[in-house]
């Protein structure tokens, strides 16, 4: 995960939230559907095409928008539908691994224990962890753990302490978001690999150096 700021309200789902304010998402995405390719274009360009969890590279098929704070939870007497169109509690996501394709790195069986980002995340889980917007731009708040084949992420310590931020948030928030199942880990070493295989080709061989 990384530091995502909120452009503006798109301003079609502000315009039907003022002129529908009981309306549920499903009627917004069935009756406004301008309004809802401006949303989609307006996280795109929000994330730089990544979702908002994982930062996996996503196409049309495979993106959804993400309510963070779960569209479901209707307890407010005064507003139970605010959860739907708050424009704050929208985020671009990818499928979890839950859109049947060829790559491994989208999907992977068993899809279960492979699904990750808004699709392993419960109703309540979102008092957890930590929204896409309070990710610190620097420090990072994650370390990387290379093995074979696979790269874990991990709360840095040290770097979530410089940055206020409770570790054990940060290690909820990887895993109520499921972000080391085996297809996200290998999906990161896929990314990696080409660049360890750079360095290791232009790596100086120190028999060579020792005649120099």
């Amino acid at each position: 995960m990384k530091h995502v700021p909120k452009s503006n309200e798109p301003p079609k789902l502000n315009e039907y939230r003022q002129n529908n304010p009981d309306r549920h998402w499903d009627h917004f995405r069935s009756e406004c559907q301008s309004g809802l390719d401006e949303v989609f274009e307006t996280l795109s360009k929000d994330h730089g095409g990544l979702c908002a969890y994982c930062e996996m590279k996503i196409n049309k098929p495979n993106h959804q928008v993400e309510h963070f704070h779960d569209k479901s939870d209707e307890s407010d007497p005064n507003n139970p539908t605010r959860w739907h169109l708050d424009w704050s509690n929208m985020w671009y996501c990818c499928k979890g691994g839950t859109q049947e394709s060829s790559d491994k790195n989208k999907f992977l069986q068993p899809v279960k224990d492979n699904r990750s980002c808004g699709q392993h995340k419960e109703l309540n889980d979102y008092q957890n962890i930590i929204p896409p917007n309070e990710i610190p731009a620097f420090p990072r708040i994650f370390s990387y753990k290379i093995t074979e084949n696979s790269v874990e992420i991990q709360a840095d310590e040290n770097l979530c302490t410089e940055s206020g931020i409770d570790k054990n948030r940060v290690e909820q928030t990887i895993k109520i978001l499921n972000l080391n199942c085996k297809r996200l880990q290998n999906a990161r070493y896929a990314h990696l690999k080409p660049i360890i295989d750079i360095l290791t080709k232009t790596k100086p061989n120190p028999e060579k150096l020792k005649g120099l």
